[in-house]
């Protein structure tokens, strides 16, 4: 008698990892995203608009020029 197993191809779990991932995907699409705080040069987490601008400003500042 022959196995079930050694009808697949690939192992079943890692079929249904693959699946969920691609669900988790299309899902994914609709959540809502969180603004992201950047920390200033004193190690303190920003937690307004123009702080974190400023921050982003002077990183590009410096990584392009």
């Amino acid at each position: 008698m022959v196995e079930l197993k050694e009808n697949f191809k690939e192992p079943p779990k890692d079929s249904w990892d693959i699946i969920f991932k691609i669900m988790e995907g299309y899902q994914g699409h609709y959540k809502k995203k969180n603004q992201m705080n950047f920390k200033n040069e004193n190690g303190m987490i920003v937690m307004d608009d123009k702080s974190n601008v400023t921050i982003l400003q002077n990183h590009y500042h410096e990584v392009f020029n």
